[in-house]
């Protein structure tokens, strides 16, 4: 109950950039990411819980959306029920990274943290704050705020549909992101 493992995969994948009025796309499959979650605090009676979860990315994409390397790292999330339907969290993670000079890895640091509440059956809403720093950049950050909406469709099925605006120098201006989690 404590220990789980998971897959994931990016099915579709699209990435933009603009660099001096000239704009690049890429689509395709994206890379496939293995992790395991070890689950070392859970308190039932106040709805808390913590975890440890290393994961590998495994260069899989297609269509020039990854970096074709191995990265990996390891999360240290948490969460509590507030009541009401309420729920928070925050997560911390190391991660090694592929640098921009495509000639070695970097460290890369993130926080993040969140509010969801549930509205009504099986809709509820969230906001989100992040904030990362990479050992090439120390001076330089890349972060975000941004909010979105959850259907629970089932105990296994859920959508997740966010818009997130990217803060800092380093940071995408503009995030989309639907993502599906399907647990067996």
């Amino acid at each position: 109950r404590d220990v789980d493992a998971q897959v994931g995969l990016q099915f579709f994948a699209r990435q933009s950039y603009q660099f001096k009025g000239v704009r690049t796309t890429h689509s395709g499959l994206g890379d496939v990411t293995v992790r395991a979650k070890w689950t070392y605090l859970r308190n039932e009676k106040i709805g808390a819980a913590a975890a440890v979860i290393p994961f590998l990315k495994v260069p899989t994409s297609t269509g020039g959306v990854g970096n074709e390397h191995v990265e990996g790292g390891i999360i240290f999330p948490w969460a509590m029920s507030l009541g009401a339907g309420t729920a928070a969290g925050a997560m911390a993670s190391w991660d090694v990274v592929r640098n921009d000079a495509n000639n070695g890895y970097d460290s890369r640091w993130l926080m993040s943290g969140f509010v969801r509440q549930h509205i009504v059956g099986p809709l509820g809403v969230y906001a989100e704050a992040t904030l990362g720093v990479s050992s090439s950049t120390l001076s330089s950050f890349a972060g975000g705020m941004g909010a979105g909406a959850t259907w629970d469709v089932s105990k296994s099925l859920q959508f997740d549909y966010g818009v997130s605006r990217g803060l800092g120098s380093r940071a995408t201006d503009w995030l989309h992101g639907l993502r599906v989690r399907w647990s067996f």
